[in-house]
């Protein structure tokens, strides 16, 4: 079945051979075939459907062309420590305390940085996209990074079939495609610029397929129901879980969904591998939930119409939006949650065609209400970035609360 999908992929995106085929098509047939599989192998591995499928936030966000070559089955070509790229920069300066700092999205040959989220040093990843008229957009295939202090983005490496980045302290992983066994593998590059592959059973083609939190690394496999974890880009994987997909992840605690139980998740401490066996709110098994991010002392998610925000040591949920915004892209949106140590942020944005149509909720933990304002927002740790028109700005919330426009 991935054989099939990739020559189905090849063909739909191939470069001057005739008409474009319409707007997204290519990855609605890869998603819904996805879903599928994912489901099934739920089924057959635990005698029950996973009541979570997490087809929210579908994490391939531009359709028709690419320019980076997909797929390949080579080795992964991080920058050289000399190289554009460099190294991780695990000390970048500090942040004014008098403002946000603004990112500018300009990248070589008419490019435009566009951001996967905010790491919890401030470091900004992100890919390159131009955007048609017609609404339709297309990736470079680059990895870009950006420091806090707002130097202009670096070239890290073109893994092939990039869709997300993470970065934590002294990694920075994301998933590449590299053998015709997997969709994808798990790459982590650390201070000496070298990409190291992390196990060999794959990465789940979910945006919560992974997360990293310090230098520690928790993801599920293709398979869809087994959880590791490893210490660095170097350190050997471990088992966490094998009945269950990893939603969110904030050190220590990684948060499995039961593929057994509609409502059960359990809490996991990734240093001991003590397990708290937890359930999620009665409102959570009225719908397939699609997004979840676990922040200092939270763990949040939502069904695409509530946000929702758990308390994890008294286990108590707040509502703290009963109507999140949507967007009318050409096939649908894509939607986020991140969470961080005081503030959670949802954000939709049309799945094809540049931004102006994406908005987002911001929460700061213990305020009365969320605010909802334009633009796409990502927080993590005590950082918060926004999209302010044709510039990111980065506000580190817990010196000074961001001025955010509506």
């Amino acid at each position: 079945m991935d054989n099939f999908e990739r020559k189905v992929a090849e063909r739909l995106r191939a470069q001057d051979t005739g008409p474009l085929p319409p707007s997204g098509l290519p990855s609605r047939i890869l998603d819904g075939v996805r879903v599928r599989r994912r489901r099934r192998r739920a089924a057959g591995a635990t005698g029950v459907i996973v009541a979570v499928t997490l087809t929210i936030g579908v994490p391939v966000y531009l359709s028709a062309q690419r320019t980076a070559p997909l797929p390949h089955a080579g080795p992964s070509s991080p920058a050289a420590a000399s190289g554009p790229g460099g190294s991780i920069v695990l000390a970048p300066a500090p942040l004014p305390s008098n403002g946000p700092t603004e990112i500018g999205r300009a990248l070589p040959g008419g490019w435009q940085f566009t951001a996967f989220g905010v790491g919890s040093d401030g470091t900004v990843l992100g890919v390159g996209a131009k955007y048609a008229k017609n609404g339709t957009g297309v990736l470079d295939g680059t990895l870009w990074r950006t420091a806090q202090d707002g130097s202009p983005p670096s070239a890290v490496a073109t893994p092939a079939g990039l869709w997300t980045a993470g970065i934590g302290a002294g990694v920075m992983v994301w998933p590449e495609h590299r053998d015709s066994a997997h969709d994808y593998q798990l790459m982590c590059q650390d201070r000496s610029g070298i990409g190291h592959q992390l196990g060999v059973r794959g990465v789940a083609h979910e945006l919560n397929g992974f997360a990293v939190g310090g230098n520690i690394i928790v993801w599920t496999d293709e398979g869809g129901h087994t959880v590791w974890t490893a210490k660095g880009c170097t350190g050997r994987p471990r088992t966490l879980d094998t009945s269950g997909f990893a939603v969110a992840f904030s050190y220590p605690y990684a948060f499995v969904l039961d593929a057994r139980s509609k409502r059960g998740i359990r809490e996991i401490d990734v240093r001991t591998g003590t397990v708290t066996a937890r359930t999620l709110p009665a409102d959570a098994a009225k719908a397939e939930l699609g997004l979840f991010a676990a922040g200092a002392n939270t763990l949040s998610y939502s069904d695409g119409h509530a946000l929702v925000v758990i308390e994890t040591r008294t286990w108590r949920p707040r509502v703290v939006s009963a109507q999140l915004p949507h967007s009318n892209g050409l096939n649908g949106e894509r939607t986020t949650l991140t969470a961080g140590d005081s503030t959670v942020v949802y954000t939709t944005r049309p799945l094809d065609g540049g931004p102006g149509g994406d908005s987002s909720v911001i929460y700061r933990v213990g305020h009365p209400k969320a605010s909802t304002v334009s633009g796409e927002a990502f927080t993590n740790g005590h950082w918060l970035l926004w999209r302010d028109k044709d510039v990111y700005k980065l506000q580190d919330v817990s010196v000074q609360s961001p001025q955010l426009g509506n």
